[in-house]
């Protein structure tokens, strides 16, 4: 995030928190915010801020680290199995010049069942 974009976020930050800064500089507030998401999207940061602000029920303004939190969570969200292999299928399945293996992919990620040999001759023919 650049400090156009911290500022912009800061601006949201003061709409709905009008006590946020308590009378601070904006400009070290800005470059200390600006420092710490500096690796991050300000997509990102306002997403999280977005986040905070919906589910926030004591009215206090976020502090870096709530919305670090709400954008490790966003990035790290668990997948069940079924939907990983599906995002594999939905990558590999195209690509494979093998239609037996295509199908065998197919078949097995959509509850179809192989024993151990038949995946093994499925496979290597």
């Amino acid at each position: 995030m650049n400090g156009r974009e911290t500022l912009q976020l800061l601006e949201e930050i003061w709409e709905l928190y009008p006590t946020f800064g308590g009378g601070r500089d904006i400009t070290k507030t800005a470059k200390a915010w600006q420092k710490m998401f500096a690796d991050d999207p300000y997509e990102d940061v306002s997403a999280a801020f977005v986040a905070y602000a919906c589910q926030d029920e004591r009215g206090y303004a976020p502090h870096v680290g709530a919305l670090k939190e709400l954008i490790w969570q966003k990035n790290h969200q668990s997948i069940s199995e079924a939907a990983a292999w599906a995002m594999v299928l939905h990558g590999v399945v195209p690509w494979c010049n093998n239609q037996r293996v295509a199908q065998w992919l197919l078949d097995d990620a959509t509850g179809g069942r192989h024993d151990s040999q038949r995946r093994r001759l499925a496979f290597w023919s």
